[in-house]
């Protein structure tokens, strides 16, 4: 009878341990000016007050994965150039000139998207400047 005991005990003790937070994944499609942009972008979201980045770069149809799970919450939502470079590279090469300037910084960025316990797709939809630099 005690033996039965302990095990259900044990039993319950186990099921009374802390909870893991919520987590998701996001994944989805990047426009910009309604066209998969010209050369691989990052996508960054960032929750600032779970103090949490997490980043995927574009391919060439827009499509974007972040990297691993994300804790659910709301997320800000901003662009950056990806630059491969073995040297020296200029700061003027590192900028996103093909969107406006508010959509490539946290603090600016309208973007706001939240992301859901489970699998979420975040299609995303920026203007283009015109007559911007393609490179």
């Amino acid at each position: 009878m005690t033996r039965w005991c302990v095990i259900a005990l044990v039993a319950i003790l186990a099921g009374c341990g802390p909870k893991a937070p919520p987590k998701g994944s996001a994944h989805g499609k990047l426009l910009i000016g309604g066209k998969a942009p010209p050369y691989p972008v990052a996508v960054i979201f960032v929750n600032a007050s779970q103090g949490l980045a997490l980043a995927g770069a574009t391919k060439e149809d827009g499509t974007y994965q972040l990297d691993g799970d994300v804790k659910t919450g709301e997320y800000t939502v901003y662009l950056e150039k990806v630059v491969n470079s073995d040297g020296p590279v200029s700061t003027a090469k590192n900028v996103l000139t093909i969107v406006p300037k508010e959509y490539r910084t946290e603090d600016a960025s309208p973007l706001k998207k939240t992301i859901n316990e489970g699998d979420n797709e975040i299609d995303l939809e920026v203007p283009a400047i015109e007559g911007a630099s393609k490179s």
